[in-house]
């Protein structure tokens, strides 16, 4: 099937401070001019050398290295102070057009112990800056970046929606990757991202990248493209920590400490983060045919606990090599009540049968996260890492039904289990070829086991006994290879970047109770590309183009019918095809000297392979769910 979107996007946004930077960096290491030691937490601020305007600062971190993000075009000097020290001064330096580095080198800093005057660094990121592949958005200091969550700080996030649930959607698609400093982690996942979304604090945030075409080092996974979530990197000496809590009606509360101990070059991080949720639900469901009416009417009630654990440390080798280890737990139990109420009559509306069906259900969730990183940097803003992540998450829920019908009363037992095991492994290296060419390369492995069984015991009058036509054990695995490039040139007002990812996935299913095992081999190449053009000093023109893909879920491809009440089925089929989107997006943007922008942009998307749900009739009362 194939679908055409075509939508515009219009993004105003009003700042305060200066203009949006190009995305260029400039770093250096500050160090003692006696004992040859670096000085780790001083201040570095940058300067306007014309105007002599401090534009903007940072602090050195354990090892005395800093760096300064989005430095706008210019000719620039830093000055780097440390209480006690003297102050010391780099010599001028430009910075480009483009997304480049600029390595002032070492700044020699006096350090015999003068009494200095206070410094005071006032510098302010702008909130909004529009980059070549994505959209920053910059984490300010107003009430709700202060004390609110991650889910409602991206409520302000142009072209982000937020709903009444906490279900996140992307240029109004749900189908949208979430990713935590670059990463994908398992507690955003669908089952639990409302959840995780609302216990990250806002204020333990850096900026959100909303990236509506990503490049090739990105998976290509997700419809609507990729929200990045960038979290501060906490560089204090000493221990330091925040603490929060909120309360609302009917007994929702939520609260979380995270605290950060660095020393000598190494950074401990962690934080714990607790929630108690309510949801109610109502669903109507009437059908109609030739020869009678059914209405059925469900209300629910679900009260979700939750408990999130995370602990990490980050270690400075050396000056050019750092190790990070960080791990996560999150513990949710579910307890959920429903009672479905369903009528059956005729034409002539004369009852034929009527029944209650109350469900008692007893979910426990795990989700466990492991990631390991290690980058290592050489020359002027090259670098290569490595990086490996594993995550579980499962869901044991125990079901247990009492039906109440015209004619008799039944029991039923259904007892459902759904994990996810996934390894992912990264190698990523990027290099400048020249002060505007920037390679980057890369091999990504993705190992995905996916398990769902669905058991049901039915009550004789003295016991349960196993009702096997209705019970299945079902796997799913899915191994991906993924080779990627991207080469990125910023020759005077052009930028471009242009990138290929090549893929060779390995799929098969197995479901046991019918000794039937489906595979699947495909190889598909994604190519990107990204393009600007500054027309002058405040006008820019971008354009883009990716191939992305909406993989089925061991879920869809499940062809096992599970009974979702007595009248509904619901089976996936084993042969669905990745669906494919084609994405094209040109925007324009603006801005004046009084750092007001305004961001348009035009996207169309194409769809192939489309995955849909069917509903058709089965049995005389029964109504079939098929994903295909």
């Amino acid at each position: 099937m194939k679908r055409f979107v075509l939508g515009i996007v219009v993004i105003c946004w009003i700042t305060i401070v200066f203009a949006a930077g190009n995305g260029s960096k400039v770093t250096g290491i500050l160090s003692g001019k006696t004992n040859k030691v670096p000085v780790e937490f001083a201040t570095i601020a940058l300067y306007e050398a014309t105007t002599k305007k401090l534009v903007t600062g940072a602090m050195t971190d354990s090892t005395g290295c800093f760096h300064l993000e989005d430095v706008p075009t210019g000719r620039y000097y830093l000055v780097g102070s440390y209480v006690g020290y003297g102050e010391t001064q780099s010599e001028m330096f430009t910075v480009g057009n483009g997304n480049q580095t600029v390595d002032v080198g070492v700044l020699w800093i006096d350090d015999k112990g003068q009494v200095l005057n206070e410094v005071v660094v006032a510098g302010r990121k702008s909130t909004f800056v529009p980059k070549l592949d994505r959209k920053v958005f910059n984490v300010g200091q107003d009430l709700m970046s202060s004390v609110g969550s991650a889910s409602e700080l991206m409520q302000n996030i142009p072209s982000v929606e937020v709903d009444l649930e906490g279900t996140v959607s992307l240029r109004g698609n749900e189908n949208v990757t979430i990713l935590i400093n670059g990463k994908p982690s398992a507690l955003m996942s669908g089952r639990t991202r409302t959840d995780a979304l609302n216990q990250l604090a806002a204020n333990s945030i850096e900026r959100i990248e909303v990236i509506t075409n990503p490049s090739a080092k990105y998976k290509p996974d997700g419809v609507s493209g990729i929200i990045n979530i960038v979290l501060k990197k906490e560089g204090k000496a000493g221990l330091n920590g925040t603490l929060t809590a909120n309360t609302g009606s009917h007994d929702r509360y939520n609260a979380g400490v995270n605290l950060n101990y660095g020393i000598n070059g190494v950074n401990f991080f962690g934080g714990y983060a607790f929630r108690q949720d309510r949801y109610d639900r109502s669903i109507f469901d009437n059908r109609t045919s030739p020869t009678e009416y059914i209405n059925q009417t469900t209300l629910g009630t679900g009260r979700p606990v939750s408990h999130t654990l995370r602990l990490g440390m980050g270690v400075n080798l050396s000056t050019h090599d750092v190790m990070e280890i960080s791990g996560s737990y999150n513990r949710r139990h579910f307890l959920r009540s429903e009672r479905i109420e369903s009528v059956t009559e005729d034409i002539n509306h004369h009852l034929e049968d009527f029944y209650f069906r109350n469900r008692r259900a007893d979910a426990r969730e795990n989700m466990w996260e492991g990631n390991f990183l290690y980058t290592h940097t050489y020359g002027k803003g090259n670098e290569w890492s490595v990086n490996y992540t594993y995550s579980s998450e499962s869901e044991d829920e125990q079901n247990e039904y009492s039906t109440m019908q015209m004619e008799n009363d039944t029991k039923d037992n259904e007892w459902v289990w759904d994990a996810d095991y996934l390894h992912i492994g990264k190698v990523h290296w990027q290099h400048h070829l020249s002060e505007w060419t920037k390679l980057s390369a890369g091999y990504e492995l993705e190992a995905l086991r996916a398990e769902q069984n669905y058991h049901v015991e039915n009550w004789d009058g003295a016991s349960f006994i196993p009702d096997l036509d209705r019970t299945s054990d079902f796997t799913h695995h899915r191994t991906l290879h993924s080779f990627f490039s991207t080469l990125e040139m910023n020759p005077g007002e052009w930028s471009l970047m242009a990138g290929l990812r090549g893929e060779y996935a390995d799929i098969w299913n197995n479901l046991y109770s019918l000794d039937s095992i489906t595979r699947q081999h495909y190889t598909n190449i994604y190519p990107t590309l990204h393009a600007s053009r500054k027309l002058n000093e405040h006008n820019e023109l971008q354009l883009s183009y990716s191939l992305r893909v909406n993989r089925p879920e061991g879920s869809d491809m499940n062809p096992f019918a599970e009974r979702i009440n007595p009248l509904s089925l619901s089976a996936g089929n084993p042969d669905l095809k990745p669906e494919k989107i084609h994405s094209v997006e040109a925007g324009w943007l603006w801005h004046n000297d009084t750092n007001a922008s305004l961001m348009t942009t035009v996207y169309y998307r194409y769809l192939t392979n489309q995955i849909t749900e069917v509903s058709h009739l089965v049995e005389t009362r029964a109504k079939n769910t098929q994903r295909s």
